[in-house]
């Protein structure tokens, strides 16, 4: 089926969208492939930013990165369904938008109630971009055909 003509922001959509399809991707074999440094990587950076708080605990994680993979599965497939047909499909950024206020109120959650760990830091501005971005850019596309 042919997608009718796109109007500007819907064009911008689909594009960060199809960005969101690399980026998680490359984020999905990150996090499977090394997952410890990732973390050590993360933890460096912030002492070298002269974070002088908490560090990340790593029990467990390896049981929740594959809920961690899962999920990041779905961002891709969303973003990459969205953008291929984005005014059938528009509805798939909402998850997007929803996965990353979720993940970053979690964030700023253990980041100011459990560990003032960087990592907890850093991810929250993470994914509060990548939420704020995509809503913005969501926003824009759906006001466009108004």
């Amino acid at each position: 089926m042919l997608e009718p003509s796109l109007t500007r922001a819907e064009e911008r959509l689909s594009s960060l969208l199809k960005w969101w399809v690399f980026i998680f991707t490359a984020a999905l074999v990150v996090f499977i492939l090394y997952p410890d440094k990732l973390i050590s990587s993360i933890e460096a950076l912030g002492s070298r930013l002269g974070w002088k708080f908490g560090t990340v605990e790593a029990k467990g994680e390896r049981f929740w990165l594959v809920l961690a993979a899962s999920l990041m599965v779905v961002l891709i497939a969303s973003a990459w369904r969205a953008s291929r047909n984005l005014v059938s499909n528009i509805f798939y950024a909402k998850i997007i938008i929803i996965s990353k206020a979720v993940s970053s109120l979690g964030f700023l959650y253990l980041l100011i109630f459990k560990e003032h760990a960087f990592a907890y830091l850093l991810a929250a501005l993470v994914d509060g971009l990548i939420f704020l971005i995509t809503l913005l850019a969501y926003r824009s596309a759906l006001a466009s055909r108004v």
